[in-house]
């Protein structure tokens, strides 16, 4: 009789409807922007943005980017740039080494918001001893709210 009680439960478990979770609520439209940003020769630092869509705030979870120096001894800083009740602000990101030496990149969990119709920016930088040309990637994810 208890084994017949398990496949009940188990059956009205699979059956159950799983919603996207955004920091343990569920997230009603989930928010996806990428790119890849062109380094050219001789600049330090580039930076992307994209427009929070009409009608939304942003609830910024998540945020990974990178790039390749010349050098392991070159330095790389991250930044994210965004708007809240009219106030723009930058938020440091925390830059790790990638998968060799040379690589940078800043990546993981956050929670940072962006008013409806505003840019968010994401400035990536170098210093080093030559700047030659390359390119960085970046990815931000999180939940659109109706403002």
């Amino acid at each position: 009789m208890n084994m017949h009680k398990n496949f009940l439960l188990l059956a009205a478990l699979c059956c159950a409807p799983f919603a996207a979770q955004a920091h343990g609520d569920a997230c009603p439209k989930p928010f996806q922007a990428t790119g890849s940003l062109a380094f050219p020769a001789g600049y330090s630092g580039v930076t992307a943005q994209f427009t929070v869509p009409a009608g939304y705030r942003l609830q910024i979870e998540q945020i990974s980017a990178g790039f390749r120096l010349p050098a392991a001894t070159d330095t790389a800083d991250f930044q994210v740039g965004t708007s809240v009740g009219g106030v723009f602000a930058w938020h440091d990101l925390q830059v790790a080494t990638g998968y060799s030496n040379l690589d940078r990149k800043t990546f993981g969990m956050v929670t940072l918001y962006a008013d409806k119709n505003t840019d968010v920016r994401l400035s990536i930088a170098r210093i080093t001893a030559s700047y030659p040309a390359t390119t960085a990637r970046w990815a931000v994810t999180g939940c659109l709210y109706v403002a």
